[in-house]
């Protein structure tokens, strides 16, 4: 059976002729009615797609083809794409390298040299304790002494020319650059390329805040302070502005009254810079000593180290990419996918740019035969509004990757309904907890849910289902959209 539907006179769906309309599946119908005839809907666009998997084929379309903003759902494109293209098992390895000779006073008299490879992973505490910082700083540290090097009569370079230098896209908005999710990404991340400010509230509503403490220390951050104090309770209003490669950044918004140490979360404005740093003033308070600067390549084209002169170290592996597409989609993490997307050009033998990785992203789903019309896509993340893409297209991808060998690997990593993610509320008591599982988005003026789940009769089904500009709040289109998608799950297909 074909499920379709159109729109008719005052926005009501007509779903199903009377003749096809089975029992069982009215209450999809009165649901997706219901949701077409929301007073918030009416000045919205929206859509819903859902496919089967076992077909390939699209089953039901509501507004389908209309070109909608997905706010973080694309991220489910570029893992999968990811996953696809470079393996479950790919793993990210930076390298540490010396020029030179090291002379028998255990002097090197040459460069250290850190050359990244794109890893989003790097240095990433927040994924896994075993990447923390400091245990990457020690590994390298230990390398070093075990090579006999006591002082460096050189310069510590970082070679980031596997990406390209602009680290966010052009697309994102200004407000988002200075914050953790406005981080972008660079040919050698560090701490997910973000730091915590620390800000103590005022004894006043609508007193200054003072800045406690930064971390980690970022040299050079110039922070200047305008935070103010709200009521208890206000929680996190707080925005940090600021562009890559400056040091000067601009903290605006409240924290609530009563706050000692609260933290907001910004993004490095140099990560290879911030690393080779960090790395160097680690040797300086190990006693080694360091003559002299520190020098970041961030394009391929200005590089005049010649590999073949390199005496290598050690190098820093990263969990396979499974690990990595896990943490983008659960936690939804923008530089993390950023970085894949660029890691899809750099694979390619390019220089990785966000523009090429997303058109070999796209050439790859052209082959699969999705229709890309209608598709304009301006980073990995899907933090730009400017990204959009039909509801068909997104769902027919999934559908194809729930039919390819990485499968597993993929779907584990989205949240599943009342029990993991984005999706741990919302779902308790129905017929799509532990078993609807679906990357959602969120940007202010978008929610969006794209994924998977088993009907009432046991057919796998994709869907993507998003709606952009709902006069409401965000808090109340999100219940709506949830019972809806509760509804798919409860369907009875042929």
């Amino acid at each position: 059976m074909r499920i379709s539907g159109f729109l008719i006179a005052l926005g009501l769906l007509l779903l199903f002729s009377s003749w096809n309309k089975p029992k069982s599946n009215i209450a999809f119908d009165n649901e997706v009615k219901k949701f077409a005839a929301d007073p918030g809907i009416k000045h919205s666009s929206w859509g819903l797609s859902i496919f089967s998997i076992e077909s390939e084929k699209e089953i039901y379309s509501y507004n389908s083809n209309l070109s909608l903003t997905p706010a973080s759902t694309l991220k489910a494109l570029t893992t999968s794409t990811a996953l696809i293209l470079l393996g479950p098992d790919y793993k990210y390895k930076t390298t540490l390298s010396y020029t030179g000779k090291i002379d028998n006073s255990g002097n090197l008299n040459g460069d250290l040299i850190f050359k990244g490879s794109g890893d989003p992973s790097f240095g990433a505490g927040r994924m896994n304790d075993s990447l923390k910082t400091e245990l990457v700083i020690d590994h390298f540290y230990n390398a070093i002494n075990l090579a006999g090097i006591k002082r460096i009569n050189g310069n510590i370079i970082v070679d980031a020319s596997v990406f390209d230098s602009i680290m966010v896209s052009p697309k994102w908005l200004w407000e988002d650059l200075g914050n953790y999710f406005g981080a972008g990404t660079s040919g050698l991340s560090f701490n997910e390329n973000e730091y915590s400010v620390f800000f103590r509230a005022s004894n006043t509503i609508g007193g200054e805040t003072t800045v406690v403490r930064v971390n980690p220390f970022v040299p050079g951050l110039i922070l200047h302070n305008s935070v103010l104090t709200a009521a208890a309770g206000t929680g996190d209003n707080v925005y940090i502005y600021g562009i890559p490669y400056s040091n000067e950044r601009f903290s605006t918004g409240t924290i609530p009254l009563g706050a000692n140490e609260f933290e907001v979360r910004g993004s490095i404005p140099d990560p290879p810079y911030f690393f080779a740093a960090t790395f160097n003033n680690f040797l300086n308070s190990k006693g080694i000593q360091t003559t002299g600067s520190i020098n970041v390549i961030y394009n391929s084209q200005k590089s005049n180290i010649n590999q073949s002169e390199l005496n290598f170290i050690a190098e820093w592996v990263s969990p396979e990419l499974t690990e990595i597409a896990y943490r983008t989609n659960l936690v939804s993490v923008n530089s993390y996918a950023e970085s894949l997307i660029k890691t899809i050009s750099a694979s390619h033998g390019n220089t990785g740019t966000t523009q090429d990785g997303i058109k070999i992203m796209l050439d790859l789903w052209r082959e699969k035969g999705v229709n890309t019309n209608g598709v304009k896509i301006y980073d990995g993340s899907g933090l730009s509004p400017s990204n959009c893409l039909t509801l068909q297209f997104l769902a027919n991808c999934l559908a194809i990757t729930a039919n390819n060998e990485i499968f597993t690997h993929f779907q584990k990593g989205l949240p599943v309904a009342g029990k993991s993610g984005s999706l741990r509320n919302g779902f308790t008591g129905t017929a799509s907890e532990n078993v609807l599982t679906a990357k959602s988005g969120f940007l202010s003026n978008v929610r969006a849910f794209a994924g998977y789940t088993t009907t009432k009769n046991g057919k796998q089904i994709a869907f993507a289902f998003i709606v952009n500009n709902y006069d409401g709040t965000q808090a109340e289109l999100r219940t709506k959209m949830n019972r809806l998608m509760d509804q798919i799950t409860s369907l009875v297909l042929d």
